[in-house]
């Protein structure tokens, strides 16, 4: 599978061994790995044998979804799915399938963090320009009621025409 990828990519996977014999070793293997450190962890076999069954524990796929890092699969088998496949972020029915698959998975998240960073730029300078826009506000003594207005204004238009009625008799 790391064959397909390019270099500086292949490079940047940190891999580890994970016994899959018992389901307590799994699950000790996996939380040495520590994959809360990481952005998202595969778990990639080639094969099919009798250790498949534990993929269908429920203990284990809990135990992978406790860890709220996006998980894929790649178990090498392609003639059933497993309950990790069905939970899995995305499954791939062999290792050679996700290989193909991780750079594009990858250009996805940068994309993703790009846009994440557009938008906190483009948030941070909506408050900006809100802040910059927002008139101080104005003493109430100091403001003009729109009715108060319109009735001066009426009261005077009144008053001009009757100065005009006094004027024309």
């Amino acid at each position: 599978m790391l064959s397909q990828l390019d270099n500086s990519t292949a490079k940047s996977i940190r891999k580890a061994a994970i016994r899959v014999g018992r389901t307590d070793a799994l699950l000790n293997d996996i939380r040495e790995a520590e994959p809360y450190n990481f952005e998202a962890f595969a778990i990639v076999r080639g094969g099919d044998d009798n250790t498949m069954e534990i993929w269908n524990d429920p203990e284990v796929v809990s135990f992978l979804m406790h860890y709220d890092v996006p998980f894929y699969t790649a178990l090498g088998h392609s003639h059933s799915r497993t309950l990790a496949d069905q939970y899995a972020d995305a499954s791939f029915a062999t290792p050679t399938a996700f290989g193909s698959s991780v750079e594009s998975i990858l250009a996805g998240k940068r994309r993703f963090k790009e846009m994440e960073a557009e938008y906190a730029r483009l948030k941070q300078e909506y408050i900006l320009l809100a802040n910059a826009t927002q008139a101080p506000p104005t003493p109430a003594h100091q403001g003009h009621d729109w009715v108060k207005v319109t009735a001066i204004f009426g009261t005077c238009l009144f008053l001009a025409y009757l100065a005009v009625l006094a004027l024309t008799q």
